[in-house]
């Protein structure tokens, strides 16, 4: 097994996520019924330019970054998470 090998920092910035068709962020706001919907839910809007989310280390397997997004729900109302921070762990390493 090779464990001597260098991991670079990943960013996605805004213009990353203008382009991905598969990159979802959701945001759900208030308690769903049951059976029925949140009260509202945001989604990424891909035009925003502060959107970024950047893996900064590696330790084994935990990752650690930051994040920023701007979502919108379906009227267009706007919300911004800002300067989100993460530590996850790949368990499929």
């Amino acid at each position: 097994m090779r464990t001597n090998f260098l991991i670079l920092a990943l960013a996605l910035l805004a213009a990353n996520f203008a382009h991905a068709g598969e990159t979802q962020v959701t945001f759900s706001v208030g308690s769903k019924p049951m059976g029925g919907e949140p009260g509202a839910t945001y989604e990424l809007d891909k035009t925003s330019p502060d959107n970024h989310f950047m893996i900064s280390a590696v330790r084994g397997k935990v990752l650690e970054g930051t994040f920023q997004f701007r979502l919108k729900d379906q009227a267009g109302k706007a919300i911004a998470l800002e300067s989100g921070k993460f530590v996850a762990e790949d368990r499929q390493l």
